[in-house]
């Protein structure tokens, strides 16, 4: 059993410096959504920094909320140039880091399913080249592969999260505003939602040809139908209930619970789903691979 163990660990950490090997991969996996993210930080920022003085409330005497003690006072000259304040329940008033926050989050979710579905397809690769069947003759189990496959995957994202993370906080984005144990399940819940469903289409395609394309395209589809880079809220009423069935929508629930309403407890909810999602993909998926003939 140890011996078998230390043997999926091996081939783990194998597939994944073979994954970040390749510079095609530093770029796709970790330089890419790090560079958009702050392209779309900068794009948003320098937008709100260039609005009219009436739109921010220049004119106000201080920026308050409209329901203080201080705001009551304004003349009505003031009040209708006075700043509002978009305040959470958590008592958060940084809206520009906010919109930085969600955006980069966006931005890094898209990216983490596009380079899992890539990653995921590696097994197929190695079966259509011959090394797959080389190393069963060798006398590695089959299902020493597959764990070891399964692994990969989830390590690759791992580090995709961690680079990301730490980079685009160096530069500007504010994670750890509501904490680290929020940032650790609204990544954690991302990470293992987006890694299940690797591996479950994975299983069911058997074709690396296939999650590369799946990989362009299915991530960004599943971006902008499930709210990442527009409010659902201005959706028609009937794409606003599909979107419940997108892992996407989830994880942008589990961010906003984190980051605006009730932090980690009001995580709880869009995380079971998506622990649901991710482990019946995983399963679907290694269920699929174990039947590939050798």
């Amino acid at each position: 059993m140890t011996g078998t163990l230390r043997r999926i660990a091996v081939m783990t950490g194998l597939n994944t410096r073979r994954t970040f090997s390749s510079f095609g991969n530093w770029l796709w996996i970790l330089i890419v959504p790090i560079a958009f993210s702050l392209i779309l930080g900068f794009f948003f920022l320098d937008s709100e920094s260039q609005a009219p003085a009436v739109e921010r409330g220049e004119h106000a005497a201080a920026e308050v909320s409209l329901e203080t003690p201080a705001a009551q006072s304004l003349s009505d000259a003031q009040r209708q140039t006075a700043l509002v304040v978009y305040a959470s329940p958590r008592g958060d008033t940084d809206e520009s880091g906010l919109v930085r926050l969600r955006m980069t989050f966006a931005v890094y979710m898209v990216f983490a399913f596009a380079a899992l579905f890539s990653r995921s397809g590696a097994l197929h690769q190695e079966y259509a080249e011959g090394t797959l069947q080389r190393t069963v003759a060798g006398g590695v189990a089959y299902g020493a592969i597959v764990a070891a496959h399964v692994a990969a995957v989830f390590l690759v994202g791992l580090v995709q999260a961690a680079v990301v993370v730490t980079l685009t906080s160096l530069l500007g984005t504010p994670w750890l505003m509501a904490g680290w144990g929020v940032l650790a399940l609204t990544i954690g819940g991302t990470l293992l939602v987006a890694a299940g469903l690797a591996i479950g289409l994975s299983g069911l395609t058997r074709s690396a040809t296939v999650m590369q394309g799946l990989s362009g395209s299915l991530p960004p589809l599943l971006g902008m139908m499930g709210g990442a880079f527009f409010p659902l809220e201005a959706a028609p009423a009937g794409l606003q209930q599909a979107a419940r069935v997108n892992p996407v929508y989830w994880t942008m629930e589990l961010l906003a619970e984190g980051y605006v309403y009730r932090g980690a407890a009001g995580q709880m909810m869009p995380l079971a789903v998506l622990v649901l999602i991710g482990i019946l993909g995983a399963v679907i998926g290694i269920q699929g691979l174990r039947r590939v003939e050798m």
